[in-house]
């Protein structure tokens, strides 16, 4: 089935939902306005939402799970591209669970101030082997991206997260790969590492840069490969304070984590 080129619009409840259902295509769209979410999920896999507007979704009624676009309970192996997702008003994407799912070059903007906004959320212990890549996340006022209890063997990668108040969060998940992202200006702390079951993250060749803080909780995960890779850039461990005297291209002193 193909939903292409409609406007979705103050529905009571979702602007699409897919139910067991795959092998589907969203191509765009504008679905905006819907009372609980943009897109939505369930049990269904193998499927392509690409090129949509997505605005506006989303109520405040406590309780409340709503986002832009969720994929639920076992949603795996869809492909999020290319979609632009704004001031929902909850999470811009969760996934609650899913597995190998790649969301790649979407922009997520979560401009409307609101205390617990963040972009995209990975819940429960099969959300696993997803790919995050190439998107740009802003203004979010929660995190901006987000990996929770179980969240394993997930690559990170190539993403821009300015503007939230926890860039990225990791709680009791292992063994994910977090590498090329841009994380900026974060108003409390650019990357939090949270739980004693947070270990065996690799995090490198990131640029973390004027964040309030830059990295809380490091214990037990790596953030530095061997050269050439090396590790992060720090936007307040340069030169000239901190030499690179031999020019290969890492300063000469590792950078030292304030928070643990």
């Amino acid at each position: 089935n193909e939903i292409k080129n409609c406007t979705i619009s103050g529905n009571s409840s979702t602007g699409v939902y897919f139910g067991y259902s795959d092998y589907n295509t969203i191509d765009s769209n504008t679905i905006e306005n819907n009372y609980n979410f943009g897109i939505c999920t369930d049990h269904s896999g193998n499927n392509i939402i690409q090129y949509n507007t997505i605005s506006g979704n989303g109520n405040t009624a406590i309780g409340s799970t709503s986002a832009g676009v969720s994929l639920r309970n076992f949603s795996n192996s869809n492909t999020m591209d290319s979609n632009t997702i704004l001031d929902n008003t909850w999470d811009g994407i969760q996934l609650k669970p899913g597995s190998s799912n790649i969301i790649r070059n979407n922009t997520i903007n979560q401009s409307i101030l609101r205390a617990d906004r963040s972009g995209i959320v990975l819940s429960g212990s099969s959300s696993q082997s997803n790919i995050i890549e190439g998107n740009t996340i802003e203004n979010n006022n929660y995190y901006g991206i987000s990996l929770g209890s179980g969240c394993n063997s997930n690559t990170i990668s190539q993403n821009s997260v300015v503007r939230s108040k926890w860039g990225m969060n990791i709680e009791n998940a292992k063994s994910n790969i977090v590498k090329y992202n841009t994380i900026q200006n974060s108003t409390v702390w650019g990357m939090t590492l949270i739980g004693s079951y947070t270990k065996y993250n690799q995090i490198y060749r990131n640029n973390f840069v004027n964040n309030a803080g830059q990295v809380a909780g490091v214990t037990g995960n790596t953030f530095s490969q061997d050269p050439p890779i090396g590790g992060n850039y720090w936007s307040n461990w340069v030169p000239p304070s901190h030499p690179d005297n031999n020019g290969d291209g890492f300063v000469d002193v590792p950078y030292v984590f304030p928070a643990g």
